[in-house]
C-alpha cells in the first residue's frame, strides 16, 4: 500500500486509515489524471484498455517485467465491490476469514465510490460467483508478485486507482 501524501483527497485519506492493519496484503493506489491523461486514456478505451492498466500498475511498482496481463476483464460498478468484498472478507488460499464482513464492505464500497458513476471497472482474472461471494477463479497474468491476487483498477476522468488484495498459501 504506497504512502498517503498531505495533498491527497480527503476521501483517499479515510480509506487509506480504514486499510490500516491490511498493508502486507493489500495493494491501494489511486492518483489524480490531468486533462492531457483524462483525454488520452478515454481515447485507449475504444482500442486497447490494457496499454493504459499496464502502465498505470507498472507505474505503482506492481506487475511483472515484461509479462503483462494478457487480458482484462470489464466489471460493472456492483461486481467490482462484491468481487473486493469477498477478496478483504477472506483469505483466497484457504478461504478463511480475513475481515469482518461488515469491516470488508465498508472498504469495498468506499473504494468504488472513489469514483464517478461512469468509471471503468478492470480485474486481470475471470470471476465466479462462489459460496463466498464474487471470487477470482483464474488469471490472465499478475498484478502482484502474490501467488493469489484478486483486485480491480478503476479509471474516471479524474482518477485512476486500484485495490488488489495478494495472499501466499
Amino acid at each position: 500500500m504506497s504512502e498517503g501524501s498531505a495533498g491527497e483527497a480527503a476521501d483517499v485519506r479515510q480509506l487509506r486509515a480504514l486499510l490500516t492493519g491490511l498493508e502486507q496484503q493489500v495493494h491501494f493506489h489511486v492518483r489524480a489524471l490531468d486533462w492531457a491523461e483524462s483525454s488520452s486514456f478515454w481515447e485507449l478505451w475504444s482500442q486497447d484498455p490494457g496499454v493504459p492498466l499496464e502502465a498505470f500498475v507498472a507505474a505503482c511498482g506492481l506487475g511483472v517485467a515484461g509479462a503483462p496481463v494478457g487480458r482484462w476483464e470489464v466489471l460493472t460498478r456492483h461486481q467490482a465491490q462484491r468481487l473486493l468484498l469477498a477478496a478483504l472478507a477472506w483469505e483466497q488460499a484457504y478461504d478463511t476469514a480475513r475481515l469482518e464482513l461488515s469491516a470488508a464492505e465498508r472498504i469495498a464500497t468506499a473504494f468504488v465510490d472513489l469514483f464517478a458513476p461512469d468509471a471503468r471497472f478492470f480485474t486481470n482474472g475471470t470471476v465466479q460467483e462462489t459460496s463466498l461471494g464474487l471470487r477470482t477463479r483464474a488469471w490472465y497474468g499478475s498484478v502482484t508478485s502474490a501467488t493469489f491476487e484478486t483486485g480491480v483498477v478503476v479509471v474516471d476522468a479524474r482518477r485512476i486507482g486500484l485495490l488488489y488484495v495478494a495472499d501466499e498459501d
